[in-house]
């Protein structure tokens, strides 16, 4: 899992949105 955390990116930003995705980075 660890090794593809480009699938987590896309699973966070599936579940928050864009605008607030820019806030916590």
């Amino acid at each position: 899992m660890d090794s593809q955390p480009i699938i987590r990116d896309l699973v966070l930003a599936n579940i928050i949105p864009p605008s607030t995705s820019t806030g916590t980075c």
